[in-house]
């Protein structure tokens, strides 16, 4: 019989997703995020969900005979040494549309309140990059995040035509 699939969770993640990941083998949470803590505590798991904290480094990734896939539960894949990952045969996986309607909520409640906080001040809040540097960050989060906000978001009424007069 095959052992389990070990999963390492270098941070905790929502019973959610640990449920899912316990529905398809064992899961653990790293002891510690030192080098040292994870080389040793990655030596017989298959997988590793790194979140926020903690540096899959080619140490790490050599200490892991099993490793198959490492997972970025989240954007960016700097914490992870990519080329000892490929050396190695293991697959990186992340998640770079996970949190865009998030993304998109905290953007429209900035955009909202800096445009009253902008008009209440008028030097502006733009800072050193002013309108057309604010202008820019909007459309590239605007974009990212435009498709999925806007699905979640009702259907805006249409306006009803108003009678003229006596007509």
């Amino acid at each position: 019989m095959p052992a389990p699939f070990r999963f390492l969770l270098f941070e905790a993640i929502h019973e959610a997703g640990a449920g899912l990941l316990r529905s398809h083998g064992e899961v653990r949470l790293a002891p510690a995020l030192d080098e040292e803590s994870l080389a040793a505590a990655v030596r017989d798991v298959d997988a590793v969900v790194v979140r926020n904290v903690g540096l899959v480094s080619r140490r790490v990734i050599e200490a892991a005979p099993r490793l198959k896939v490492i997972g970025r539960h989240g954007v960016g894949l700097e914490t992870i040494d990519l080329e000892a990952a490929a050396e190695r045969g293991v697959r990186v996986v992340y998640t770079p549309e996970a949190n865009r309607e998030s993304v998109a909520e905290h953007f429209g409640c900035a955009t909202n309140t800096s445009a009253g906080n902008c008009t209440a001040r008028p030097s502006g809040w733009w800072g050193s990059a002013g309108w057309d540097g604010a202008r820019r960050a909007s459309a590239i989060t605007v974009s990212k995040c435009r498709c999925s906000t806007a699905a979640a978001a009702p259907p805006r009424p249409r306006p009803r035509p108003i009678a003229a007069p006596g007509g």
